[in-house]
This record gives structure tokens, sequence and C-alpha cells, in this order.
């Protein structure tokens, strides 16, 4: 911290990011307005979203791990579904649906066909209520 906070402070340097280990020092760092990256935290999240939730790629993980940005590729079992069959408020938001190459925000009307992209974005709880939903 005493690095990152020296540079930002006493450098002037516009742009510091701070690599941790520890998750529980994000805060820490948050209050000083340093932006971190953890690693481990990250590799843990991807490997768990892997492990967890078969169907999905893990793309990104936000803030402290709480939310996950995922794709799915949509099978057969979700052809003809709609966006909002799979969103959950506060919980599953598909933002991006990549289709035959072209990229669109999909309406929640907007139907789902085999082989699109969906870029998925879950607090990490509903990753497990989204799995269930790929299933049905």
């Amino acid at each position: 911290i005493v690095v990152a906070v020296t540079a930002k402070e006493t450098f002037k340097v516009p742009h510091v990011v701070a690599r941790i280990y520890n998750p529980q020092a994000a805060e820490i760092y948050r209050r000083e307005g340093i932006p971190t990256v953890t690693p481990t935290l990250w590799a843990a999240n991807t490997m768990k979203t892997m492990l967890v939730t078969a169907s999905l790629s893990a793309v990104a993980t936000l803030g402290s791990g709480e939310v996950e940005s995922v794709c799915l590729e949509v099978p057969k079992s979700l052809a003809g579904r709609t966006v909002a069959d799979l969103t959950r408020p506060g919980e599953i938001v598909v933002g991006a649906l990549v289709r035959r190459g072209q990229a669109v925000i999909p309406s929640a009307e907007t139907k789902l066909e085999v082989g699109d992209q969906l870029h998925i974005t879950a607090i990490v709880p509903a990753l497990s209520k989204l799995e269930k939903l790929i299933a049905h």
C-alpha cells in the first residue's frame, strides 16, 4: 500500500493499480482510490465457475469476486426461448448476444438460436440457478 500511495500522491502518477494476493486488503486500497487486481482470487473464481458450471465459460470476475461475467453458447435446449427466460432481476443479466459474428444488446423478447453466444453477468450465487435454467 505504501508504494502505491507514494506513487499516486508524491510522484503524481496518474494511474496506479496494485496487484495484491490477499483479497481482504482490497478495501484498504479502495479507500485510497487505488484499484486492485487479485490474481489468486481471479484464478480461484475461474476454476470454481468451470467446475460448478460446466456449460459456462468465465470471462471476468468483478469487484471482489461477487459478480462473474460468463459466456454461454446457446444449446438446442434453449433455442426458441427468449432472453427474458434467462434474466433474473438483480441476479442474472444477458448483456450481449453474438449471432453469426454480429454483436447486439438483446431485448427481453429476443429469441435465442442454437450457436448464439450470450454474454451474461451474474452474482456468483446465481450461477447455479443459471446452470439449472440452461439444463431445462
